[in-house]
């Protein structure tokens, strides 16, 4: 029986549409020797029928139908299954260039690497380019401390006086994590409807075991924007989540001693994230104005944003970013109702 260098993990809810051109590309992957494990996460469409369908056609595909609750723990269920000496991610309505785990796996093999990652592509649902922009990382290897700077504190948000282009990346669909690491420590998702934002917790604790990194410099994966992407959906809970998360990083920061050296950049990460709230608010169709206005001062008249405001220097900051800041910090709510969609 062929050796499974490469599982990937494919969670799945409700996608009919996109689903068979997920796993096509992932079948026609250039590497032998992979596995590919379809998540149906309890979906009320035809997915769950597609899935055992595809897994009929080929004898790499492995299917578990589960229960919804959610990507994190569907991903936890299906590295479960995980027989490969790397496993990676995908997500169902995304697809991949067909040498995407041919490559990765390649420079994880002459570089020794635990964790090699890639960049992507954003494209709409008629495979039109986007966005083709690569994050700020170079191509190389990443050993011990270079690791830390380079790739897990940039995670947790930019330092005070950089701008949108230092921003790397943190979802796991864009590389491969060697499986031994994973289970030696027991590292698993954390339920993103307890904490949003599961892959970078996921991304810390295995990153903190790692000693060699690679990076590629070759974007393989699409990344689909449509409209119903679960990511872009207003919820009204979100800043509740948002707040979750601060707490929840800040602890996780701590455990590994590194709370001091990202404080800046936690605090910074959860105004942005903040602002995104805000902005979701705003130009929420379903809100009157005063409920807008209203919705607006009482998340910034909460108790985190004091936390975090205390002891930031945000002159430092980017220009427009200061600017924003200064209206959140000093709770200008009919300001920010002017800016709307410009936030």
């Amino acid at each position: 029986m062929e050796k499974v260098l490469v599982s990937i993990v494919v969670p799945v809810y409700n996608v009919e549409r996109y689903l068979e051109k997920c796993v096509e590309s992932l079948i026609k992957q250039t590497l032998n020797g992979i596995e590919i494990i379809l998540v149906d996460d309890g979906s009320k469409d035809s997915s769950g029928l597609i899935c055992d369908k595809l897994a009929k056609k080929d004898s790499r595909i492995k299917v578990i139908h589960k229960e919804n609750a959610g990507l994190g723990l569907a991903r936890n269920s299906g590295m479960e299954l995980c027989t490969g000496e790397f496993i990676g991610f995908v997500d169902s309505d995304d697809y991949v260039d067909i040498n995407m785990f041919k490559t990765l796996y390649d420079y994880a093999q002459k570089n020794n690497a635990d964790y090699v990652r890639c960049e992507n592509l954003i494209v709409d649902e008629n495979d039109s380019i986007v966005d083709n922009s690569m994050y700020a990382l170079k191509e190389g290897k990443y050993e011990k401390e270079d690791i830390i700077q380079k790739l897990v504190c940039p995670m947790f948000g930019k330092e005070l006086n950089e701008g949108k282009e230092a921003h790397i990346g943190i979802s796991v669909w864009r590389a491969i994590y060697k499986t031994k690491i994973i289970k030696d420590n027991n590292i698993t998702f954390p339920s993103e409807r307890k904490v949003i934002s599961e892959d970078i917790p996921f991304n810390l604790d295995f990153l903190m075991k790692v000693e060699v990194a690679y990076v590629v410099k070759k974007q393989f994966y699409y990344y689909v924007v449509r409209k119903e992407s679960l990511t872009k959906v207003f919820r009204e809970d979100r800043f509740e989540k948002e707040k979750n998360l601060y707490y929840y990083l800040r602890k996780k920061l701590s455990y590994y001693g590194l709370l001091e050296q990202c404080s800046n950049r936690i605090k910074r990460f959860t105004l942005d994230r903040g602002r995104r709230c805000i902005k979701g608010i705003l130009n929420n169709k379903n809100y009157s104005t005063i409920k807008k206005y209203n919705t607006v001062r009482e998340i910034l008249n909460d108790e985190i944003f004091e936390e975090i405001f205390m002891g930031l220097e945000i002159k430092k900051f980017p220009f427009k970013y200061r600017m924003v800041t200064y209206v959140m910090k000093y709770h200008l709510v009919f300001l920010l109702v002017i800016l709307g969609k410009k936030l």
